[in-house]
């Protein structure tokens, strides 16, 4: 669970808070070049329709892949995909309840293999 980084509404950049977790995350990148990740974006399924809320949530997994893009983050070590909703997997209960629409969760990744 990527924790601090939230959406509100239908839009696709996270509440502005939460690019203080990201630049965090960000900076982890940098600092390890061995690190690959995946961003997946979970919708919260209760408050709408989930084919929209998918598709959604690709594409705000698509916007963080590009911020973490522009900050200098070689685009082969980031893949980016929507979640399949609020997954009891990823969110345990001492996380509390789900706030926004949607979460992120980044899992670690073997690096690409260079061409």
């Amino acid at each position: 669970l990527l924790r601090g980084v939230l959406w509100e509404g239908i839009d696709l950049a996270p509440t502005a808070l939460s690019f203080v977790a990201l630049n965090g995350l960000a900076d982890q990148l940098k600092a390890d070049s061995t690190l690959a990740i995946e961003i997946r974006v979970h919708p919260n399924l209760g408050i709408g329709e989930p084919g929209m809320l998918l598709r959604l949530c690709s594409k705000r997994a698509e916007y963080l892949r590009g911020f973490l893009v522009a900050t200098g983050i070689d685009e082969k070590r980031i893949v980016a995909s929507s979640g399949g909703g609020d997954d009891s997997t990823v969110r345990k209960p001492e996380d509390g309840p789900l706030v926004g629409t949607a979460y992120a969760e980044i899992i670690p990744m073997p690096i690409p293999a260079s061409r």
